[in-house]
């Protein structure tokens, strides 16, 4: 259980300074693409981490895996996975973003998962019109 607390923390650094944990990409990508299950928060870390420099790690896989997330109503993943791809910028997620977004307040989580979602998915339709 320590883990889960630990890459959330690592998770949560990610998100305020990804650099910092760039040098650890390697180690990070080889954790999330063996078949050893990991904590999900890797996901997000690298996902930062790609939004800063998308050729540190495999960011086509890890888009796809966090896609997969969004349909999950555990530990807040379906927030997480949403506010990572906004960071990565790809408009090619958005089939996906609307697919999963809660309609309304009932059926968000919470107020975070429904404001990425929405956040998301209104900067990525935006950069798809510049």
């Amino acid at each position: 259980m320590e883990v889960v607390f630990i890459s959330d923390a690592v998770a949560r650094v990610a998100q305020r300074q990804p650099p910092l944990l760039m040098p650890y990409a390697d180690q990070l990508t080889e954790i999330v693409t063996s078949d050893r299950n990991y904590p999900k928060y890797h996901l997000f870390t690298l996902g930062m981490i790609g939004s800063v420099d998308p050729d540190v790690v495999p960011i086509k896989e890890i888009q796809s895996r966090l896609c997969c997330l969004l349909s999950t109503s555990t530990n807040g993943y379906a927030g997480w996975s949403a506010d990572t791809l906004r960071r990565i910028g790809d408009p090619s997620v958005l089939p996906e973003l609307r697919k999963h977004a809660p309609e309304d307040r009932s059926e968000a989580r919470d107020e975070a998962e429904l404001e990425a979602f929405e956040d998301t998915i209104e900067e990525l339709e935006t950069a798809t019109q510049d």
